[in-house]
């Protein structure tokens, strides 16, 4: 395979301490000259084997629907769909819920322009605690592409492929992971592979 560009690479630190070497990340500009990290496409070659993203039956008013997979975490887990960006500023946000713990788990929350909260929230939705928020300072159309990479207690998170954040969870995920959806369809086309 031939390499384009320059590559960056890191170390992340989980909160129980265990060291890991990051994903390589690519180097990219936007147009206005801003260096950005993002998605290496070598890493398609993560995709091993492709599983079946299972929804829940029926539409549910509740703030987080949980798939009806448990992944496996200590194989990790590529998790890809479409996002719908809300269009003003107090309009919901929509993302993702990932479970480490009985009714507790950690949010990632996409809201107006982009902007990602991470932290944790409990299973009912309630209870969110914002540890980080990213705005990277860039448009986004009416949705986005996101790639979730999880293994362990460790993520990475990226909307367009541009990375949004490498986050550590407090406790290793359990494998259950939930939609938080602001509106109506506001996340699709859901594939995942280990």
């Amino acid at each position: 395979m031939s390499i384009k560009g320059v590559l960056v690479n890191h170390h992340s630190i989980a909160r129980d301490g265990q060291v890991y070497f990051g994903l390589l990340k690519q180097t990219m500009f936007d147009n206005e000259g801003t260096l950005r990290l993002g998605w290496w496409n070598g890493y398609e070659k993560l995709k091993h084997k492709r599983i079946d993203v299972k929804l829940p039956d029926q539409k549910s008013e509740d703030p987080i629907v949980m798939l009806k997979n448990t992944f496996d975490t200590d194989q990790g887990l590529i998790l890809e769909g479409t996002l719908a960006i809300p269009v003003e500023i107090n309009s919901p946000s929509n993302g993702l819920y990932i479970e480490f713990g009985d009714n507790q788990g950690s949010a990632i929350l996409v809201g107006f322009r982009g902007v990602t909260e991470l932290g944790t929230m409990q299973a009912d939705g309630s209870g969110f605690n914002s540890e980080k928020q990213v705005d990277r300072e860039m448009s986004f159309g009416k949705t986005a592409d996101f790639r979730l990479l999880l293994k362990h207690s460790l993520l990475e998170f990226y909307l367009d492929d541009i990375l949004m954040e490498c986050f550590s969870l407090p406790a290793k995920a359990t494998g259950r992971i939930g939609l938080i959806q602001g509106g109506q369809n506001a996340i699709s086309d859901l594939q995942a592979w280990w």
